[in-house]
């Protein structure tokens, strides 16, 4: 009897064993095949922000509605993640190229996708397009406070007044950096310069915060960038070093813009499209210099 009684102790255990690895094999398969299916929806992604920005590059402005870039010639199921029952991606009208950089273009706030963890959790998130062209993968629980975000930036640049735009940029802890650099964005559509002492004195605060290592510096650059264009109209001298970051940076279209603002005619000495480089030329660098 303790023979039958073993045998079947070690039949159970070989079970259970093998049923472990089926499981592993499992997930281990699910989680290649989610990989390769969420590169595939980030590949339509990004079809779409090319004819998002291609479109903005020839009108001047981003279209009312993603049906406009199906009226273009953009496929209707380039318009939403072709996962399940294909949820059209969530798309903010209205903004433009010199707005804030990390507002984003298109969410996919149904979270469509899923990430398997090391440690056995299963996440679900969903591709943010923001308005530097950057793709990126972001939680489901993070998504409503991200649109949540977006909207008050939003009203900020649309509605508020100069006053209340100058007063958050006087008090910043009691803003993020995306409504900071919101409000400079609203004080840029202002012609008087009468914020230009207090937008100096934010600058060296967000020049002192970089230099202590402080968390976001994503958004401290963004908002700095804000800040910057509006300097260049009143003090290039205040201005010139976060230009010259962002004639340097690996974002395409913050050194596209950094350029053509500092350089609006490209002077003789420069190719037309020094932009594309990463590295500023010896001939840039001289120009500036002189300046």
């Amino acid at each position: 009897m303790y023979k039958h009684r073993r045998r079947f102790i070690i039949a159970g255990i070989t079970s259970l064993f093998l049923l472990l690895l089926c499981l592993l094999g499992f997930q281990e398969s699910a989680a290649v095949g989610e990989a390769k299916q969420a590169e595939f929806c980030r590949h339509l992604a990004e079809k779409v922000a090319f004819a998002l920005f291609q479109h903005a590059d020839h009108e001047g402005q981003f279209p009312d509605t993603l049906e406009s870039l199906k009226k273009n010639g953009l496929a209707a199921q380039y318009c939403g993640c072709p996962r399940g029952d294909r949820q059209p991606y969530t798309y903010v009208s209205g903004l433009r190229r010199d707005m804030p950089e990390n507002l984003p273009l298109l969410i996919e706030l149904h979270a469509p996708h899923i990430f398997y963890a090391s440690d056995g959790r299963i996440i679900p998130y969903g591709l943010v397009l923001y308005l530097d062209g950057t793709i990126i993968p972001t939680a489901r629980e993070l998504l409503p406070e991200i649109m949540e975000q977006t909207r008050r930036a939003l009203a900020i640049m649309r509605k508020s007044e100069p006053g209340q735009a100058l007063d958050i940029i006087a008090s910043p802890s009691r803003h993020s950096y995306l409504m900071q650099a919101a409000a400079l964005w609203r004080l840029r559509q202002e012609k008087d310069m009468f914020f230009l002492p207090t937008v100096r004195e934010y600058v060296a605060m967000l020049g002192k915060n970089r230099a202590l290592g402080m968390p976001y510096q994503g958004d401290i650059q963004c908002a700095g960038r804000q800040a910057a264009y509006l300097l260049w109209r009143g003090d290039r001298e205040a201005a010139l070093p976060e230009l010259v970051n962002d004639m340097k940076s690996y974002q395409y279209f913050i050194r596209k813009r950094a350029w053509h603002t500092v350089f609006p005619e490209i002077p003789a000495p420069l190719p037309a499209y020094a932009f594309i480089s990463m590295e500023i030329p010896k001939e840039a660098v001289n120009f500036l210099r002189s300046k």
